[in-house]
């Protein structure tokens, strides 16, 4: 049995760098609209941002062998709250395309730390619930980090400091654990033609599901702007997004174990679609948006952790790691591609663009898996659904399918 007190330190670290982070991504792109800056460099700098966080998944793990955990996560934390506290000294957009770039690094490093911690604490039949407790510290965090943009100060200084604040403050309950540094495994080669065989709609779902998330991340908060809402409802609307991938991400998922997955899949683009729609073409009054964009959250935020279930029930139980890293891969490269597709669309159509973008993603990626589904034999459904973040490829091996399935 897993002692909590084993879980408060990484999780609470986790937490409260997570507050910054949510934060961060939207008040950034929040004060570059109110400067006028283009929405493709807005859409740019979050396309760096994820590129930052790719390098980071897949190269920090040889300096967190090398220095240790403990010293890592310290190094990545100190780094992560030095750029944070820049953006509010430096007001310099050029320079805070570097920023961004690091912060993506910084916080991969802090990922796989957190990460391979929990790895290392967990047992096989405790690794759900371990899974479960970090999906909703993560989403929680970054959910309550939009809160901050209801401080509607003079100064965005000010909020810069609280936000690296933070990030300072994250350093402290990992850096004084008792709990013995965890081991890194060499990570599995990821085998494409795997999942190129046997996992199509899982690598179109993860795909889609990057472009459209690293898309709302990066330009939501410019797209609400542009309809004139004000900064605090531009919080409201980002807590309720998070919130609802949060919320709506285990019945949703439950759901997808009685029913064919790819179904699913297609039934979360579509609907997602018919949401955008409305929001398209009617008015719709805050108290509705807000209720709206919770289910396009929910909606959203579950296809990626369907599709990699998906791609466990139909890939052998040896390649279940490699095929969930690529996976990861996949999704990252479309939520670096999102922010810069979005971006260059609502230069074009500033009050729709963002909106337009992600019709065009969803309606047809849910029209051919829909039509994938209707003509190819149902999939056998072996492995129940499982919570899944996307953040690195250490998150992967806490997945108990993988033990269960050996």
């Amino acid at each position: 049995m897993i002692k909590i007190n084993s879980l408060i330190s990484p999780l609470a670290s986790l937490l409260l760098f997570s507050i910054a982070i949510g934060f961060m991504s939207t008040f950034v792109t929040f004060l570059m609209n109110l400067k006028g800056i283009n929405p493709i460099l807005i859409g740019s700098m979050s396309t760096v941002n994820y590129i930052g966080v790719m390098i980071g998944a897949f190269k920090s793990e040889k300096f967190i062998l090398r220095i240790g955990h403990i010293r890592a996560f310290c190094a990545f934390g100190s780094v992560l709250s030095i750029v944070t506290l820049l953006h509010g000294v430096l007001d310099n957009m050029y320079f805070w395309f570097l920023l961004r770039f690091i912060t993506g690094i910084c916080l991969s490093g802090l990922y796989v730390v957190v990460e391979s911690w929990l790895l290392s604490i967990s047992l096989i039949k405790n690794r759900g619930t371990v899974l479960a407790l970090y999906m909703i510290t993560l989403y929680g965090a970054q959910a309550l980090g939009q809160l901050f943009m209801l401080a509607e100060l003079s100064q965005p200084t000010i909020l810069f400091l609280i936000a690296g604040i933070s990030c300072i403050a994250s350093i402290f309950p990992l850096s004084i654990t008792r709990i013995p540094s965890p081991k890194i495994e060499e990570a599995v080669s990821m085998d494409f033609k795997i999942l190129l065989q046997k996992t199509r709609s899982s690598i179109i779902g993860s795909l889609s599901s990057g472009l459209i998330l690293g898309s709302l991340y990066g330009l939501l908060p410019i797209y609400l702007a542009q309809i004139n809402y004000s900064q605090k409802m531009i919080g409201y609307m980002m807590f309720a997004t998070i919130f609802g991938g949060m919320a709506l991400q285990y019945p949703i998922g439950k759901l997808s174990d009685t029913i064919e997955r790819r179904t699913v899949i297609s039934a979360l683009f579509l609907i997602a679609s018919a949401i955008l729609g409305y929001i398209l073409f009617f008015s719709i009054h805050p108290t509705a948006s807000m209720f709206l964009f919770f289910i396009l959250g929910g909606l959203t935020f579950t296809i990626y952790p369907i599709s990699i279930s998906h791609a466990c029930d139909n890939i052998d139980s040896n390649s279940i790691v490699s095929a969930t890293q690529g996976l990861l891969l996949i999704y990252s490269l479309g939520a670096a591609l999102g922010p810069l597709l979005a971006g260059l669309i609502s230069f074009y159509a500033p009050d729709q663009g963002l909106i337009l973008f992600l019709l065009l993603i969803s309606i047809p990626t849910g029209l051919y898996l829909l039509y994938i589904r209707l003509y190819s034999k149902a999939s056998h459904q072996d492995e129940a659904f499982m919570p899944h973040p996307q953040t690195t490829i250490v998150v992967s091996e806490i997945d108990p399918r993988i033990e269960e399935s050996s």
